[in-house]
């Protein structure tokens, strides 16, 4: 199965648990791979970003790609690089 989130403009401590609720039954049907489509992101905090780390720890590893504006590339590839320091692997970035 594979399933597609986008982010919404902003995902901070005040959207965190609306946007978790919304993702929880797709983390329960376990896709095979996901599209985090991050393309409308403008504003993440650090609550934010632990729902990210949950749902890439909740879903098998190297199911996941990021899929970004082009003007969003620094910000991709932070996230990308901060996910992988993390031991949450990211195969790659798409536009």
């Amino acid at each position: 199965m594979q399933a597609e989130i986008q982010l919404p403009a902003i995902l901070t401590i005040y959207e965190v648990q609306a946007v978790a609720t919304q993702w929880l039954p797709l983390v329960k049907a376990q896709p095979t791979r996901l599209l985090l489509d991050v393309s409308a992101l403008e504003q993440l905090d650090g609550a934010g970003f632990q729902l990210l780390v949950s749902l890439m720890k909740a879903l098998p590893k190297r199911s996941c790609q990021i899929k970004s504006a082009l003007e969003l590339q620094v910000q991709s590839a932070w996230l990308v690089a901060q996910l992988q320091a993390l031991d949450l692997v990211v195969p790659e970035v798409v536009c």
